[in-house]
């Protein structure tokens, strides 16, 4: 190292400046360059998680809000299970439907059922072009009194494989007859069932 900054040392003036210009441009390019991209690079990735907790921030509420809203509907209606598969939901269905009508003595009930489609939702979209979406209706038709019928549907809407008690439709037998307090009432609720399209459809 000596020698070489006697050697520069012996240079004349115009020489000396050359090298020492030499030795600055490499010295920028070598390190101080690299330097300055890695803390331009350290600073972008630093403003963009930045955005992106203020982003986190101010979406905070929205994300809140849906919980609640989510929290609340469960309290009110129970959970619902996932579309299931058409070979055993039908079953699984009809096995709860039942469970309930037994828990309050429900006796002389109809029942029709019937599939039909999903319509466009997020369900289906978000199902994928490959699968089908579809709902197992089923309409109950039975007489008890009102509290009965109000425990009948509060239990069904209740019921995780019972995805939604879709309409509720309340008659009065007989105006006229003044010794019962029974309502004929006609329910219908759905469960979804999700499956691969076949490939010819």
């Amino acid at each position: 190292m000596a020698a070489l900054l006697a050697k520069i040392s012996s240079l004349p003036r115009a020489a000396k400046w050359a090298v020492i210009a030499l030795i600055g441009i490499g010295v920028y390019f070598v390190i101080i360059e690299p330097t300055l991209g890695a803390i331009n690079s350290a600073n972008a990735r630093g403003d963009a998680s930045e955005a992106a907790l203020d982003r986190f921030e101010q979406g905070g509420q929205a994300v809140k809000d849906a919980g609640d809203a989510w929290a609340l509907g469960v309290r009110r209606f129970g959970e619902v299970e996932y579309p299931g598969s058409p070979d055993s939901r039908p079953l699984d269905f009809d096995r709860a439907v039942d469970a309930v009508l037994k828990k309050h003595n429900i006796v002389g009930h109809t029942s029709t059922t019937k599939n039909a489609p999903m319509g466009a939702g997020p369900l289906v979209n978000n199902a994928g072009p490959d699968k089908r979406v579809e709902r197992v209706i089923k309409t109950l038709d039975l007489t008890a009194d009102p509290e009965v019928v109000g425990a009948v549907i509060a239990d069904l809407e209740a019921t995780p494989v019972v995805s939604t008690v879709s309409s509720i439709t309340l008659r009065q037998p007989d105006a006229r007859d003044k010794t019962t307090r029974a309502i004929s009432a006609s329910i219908t609720l759905e469960a979804w069932t999700i499956a691969k399209k076949d490939k010819g459809r």
